[in-house]
């Protein structure tokens, strides 16, 4: 005689104790259920849950953002799925009051997050980990130091030497912004300042990072809108008698680590326009339209033109420790709503980049950079005046 259960009435008999342990644990608030396991079927991964709420508190940045967005910013390495199970099981609160994904958080809020002990929360400081700082021991391998160029509240722009990684690291110039404004800008749960365009390891000059939410978005709407100008002074190779604007399509060359003309590649514009050529060399002041990677160098290349001492783009030359001369001189910015900021920004020439420019210029009998207020030729405190006013006339 067979005696136990059916398959069916097995099935049936665990969907019960299933639903009675849902149930139950559905039934207990998060803060009355200290020894208890959290939704087992929901949540099999998570471990005990603990007694005190973790709070957040906001900062100015995180105002008007929504719920769902700071947590994810709180939690970084917290699957969504999990994120938003916290919300549909009412573990995220202001104070005492359950709020929703989509909910707005406004001044003076403080996020309480009900969270099982095993779920650990990353230290929201607006700077990144304070643990791991800015590696001092760089800074001597660098040919000048970095330093603030200019700014306020919301942005800071700020000279990056050649041979510095612009983020990645705690050898790159990120973690030393990080390291400058901890203790100049306020916390927040869900913004971190960081750098708004990128410049290459070899390649100088002046770079942008935000400050707040506010400057983040204001300063990259107006560079996705192409209202934000950017001038570089470049060396390139061979004697460019006129101005030109090259007009390319480039593609990433992932193996090779190289950007490389393609008819398939996505459309690139510089315009170009030679200061002072000599002995098979060309001071250059170039105007970057488009912000592909590598695009100067790979365009340049493209048309006969590499950089002096650029061995990627096939100039083997060394003009200096580094490799090649290429210095982000110049941001021309537009009048921001929110605050104000100079209309152009410039960061001088490195001095051993300045020397070499200086020889082209006193050398050569094709000078376009020397005709400013009767100046026969520049000298070294008088160059980046030189320089400016060249792309003041163009803008």
């Amino acid at each position: 005689m067979n005696i136990g259960f059916e398959k069916s009435d097995r099935k049936l008999v665990f969907g019960m104790i299933v639903s009675s342990v849902r149930k139950a644990s559905l039934s207990v608030k998060p803060d009355q259920r200290a020894g208890s396991r959290v939704d087992p079927i929901h949540f099999p991964h998570y471990g005990e849950c603990v007694n005190e709420p973790t709070r957040i508190a906001l900062g100015r940045d995180d105002v008007g953002r929504r719920a769902d967005r700071v947590v994810r910013k709180v939690l970084r390495s917290v699957p969504l799925s999990t994120i938003y199970r916290l919300f549909r099981q009412k573990r995220v609160r202001v104070g005492a009051r359950v709020i929703g994904a989509e909910e707005r958080l406004k001044p003076g809020d403080t996020l309480n997050l009900f969270l099982p002990s095993d779920l650990s929360v990353e230290a929201v400081t607006g700077l990144g980990d304070p643990s791991s700082g800015f590696d001092e021991t760089t800074l001597a391998k660098l040919p000048d130091q970095p330093r603030v160029v200019w700014e306020n509240e919301h942005l800071v722009a700020l000279h990056k030497p050649r041979g510095m990684l612009t983020h990645d690291g705690n050898a790159s110039l990120e973690a030393f912004v990080c390291g400058y404004l901890r203790d100049r800008v306020p916390a927040s749960a869900s913004f971190t300042p960081g750098p708004l365009h990128r410049l290459d390891r070899n390649t100088s000059g002046i770079i942008m990072f935000s400050k707040s939410r506010t400057g983040a978005e204001s300063f990259s709407s107006a560079l996705a809108a192409h209202r934000i100008r950017k001038f570089y002074i470049a060396i390139a190779q061979g004697e460019i008698e006129e101005g030109s604007t090259l007009e390319d399509k480039l593609s990433r060359d992932q193996l090779q680590r190289r950007t490389v003309a393609a008819e398939q590649g996505i459309a690139a514009k510089l315009r170009i326009a030679p200061l002072a050529a000599n002995a098979g060399a060309t001071l250059a002041l170039i105007e970057l339209f488009t912000g592909l990677t590598h695009q100067i160098r790979a365009q340049l290349s493209a048309h006969g033109h590499p950089l002096k001492g650029d061995a990627k783009y096939g100039n083997h030359e060394r003009v200096n420790p580094d490799g090649y001369f290429l210095h982000a001189h110049t941001l021309a910015l537009p009048p921001f709503s929110n605050f104000e900021a100079p209309l152009l920004l410039s960061d001088p020439l490195p001095s051993d980049f300045k020397e070499y420019a200086l020889s082209l210029l006193r050398s050569s009998s094709n000078s376009n950079s020397c005709a400013v207020e009767g100046l026969a030729s520049p000298s070294s405190e008088s160059l980046d005046q030189c320089i400016l006013k060249i792309i003041e006339d163009m803008i």
